[in-house]
């Protein structure tokens, strides 16, 4: 049984995260309407299950929010990105200085934009947030950059390293830009791209695996208990 828990104008949402010690608090990552401006897009907060919602991260009328990642040990502390976008029936806009991501240490109440530390300079597209369940100081961030592909931090976002050029990581960052990490492992990741893509070194090479179902990967599930045990969702039908 369901029941609707409002935000019924944000009309897409990207991620749902919970507080794993108070499971009441639930963030929204909103990406908003694709057609036009809104202010109904951001980051919502609720502490009561979602009788009530507060907006506590909002960029602009034309700018969702593409990812959101929380800290499973400090659920204080979050990640949010930032991104710029326009559907219209016969064409797809995206980017602007807006794109970025963002930061939050006192559980999504405030939030703090990181910039240089390692992250590009240039407006960067669709962000895709990645936490290390093992290694929760570990984060990577996939987006579409002149200047790379996967970046990573190993101290909560203070500073980044890029770590792949490969393009086959995120070969449409605005319709994949998706990463996921071992929950036993930090070095070892999956990236959705074409191709479901590899890494055993943290993101510095990968490899497609595999390769017998059909391309096109925007989800996945890797069971936290380290069975190996995978889900994947593709447009393969």
């Amino acid at each position: 049984h369901w029941k609707r828990m409002g935000l019924e104008h944000s009309f897409q949402i990207s991620r749902v995260v919970i507080d794993p010690h108070h499971p009441d608090t639930v963030l929204v990552a909103a990406m908003g309407s694709p057609w036009q401006d809104s202010d109904d897009r951001g980051v919502y907060r609720t502490t009561d299950g979602g009788a009530t919602w507060q907006k506590v991260l909002y960029v602009g009328p034309s700018v969702g929010i593409a990812d959101l990642a929380m800290n499973p040990e400090n659920p204080q502390v979050l990640f949010a990105a930032a991104y710029r976008f326009r559907r219209t029936p016969w064409s797809y806009s995206d980017g602007g200085p807006e794109d970025a991501i963002y930061k939050s240490t006192d559980g999504g109440m405030t939030w703090q934009k990181l910039s240089g530390h390692g992250l590009p300079e240039k407006p960067v597209t669709r962000i895709g947030l990645a936490i290390a369940p093992s290694e929760p100081n570990t984060v990577y961030a996939v987006m579409g950059s002149d200047e790379g592909v996967l970046w990573r931090s190993d101290d909560a976002g203070e500073h980044w390293d890029l770590v792949s050029k490969d393009q086959e990581v995120d070969v449409r960052p605005f319709y994949f830009s998706h990463i996921a990490v071992d929950p036993k492992n930090p070095n070892h990741i999956l990236a959705l791209s074409n191709d479901l893509e590899e890494s055993h070194d943290g993101g510095h090479t990968f490899h497609a695996i595999a390769k017998q179902i059909h391309g096109d990967h925007h989800t996945l599930w890797i069971d936290p208990d380290g069975s190996g045990r995978i889900i994947e969702g593709n447009d393969g039908g």
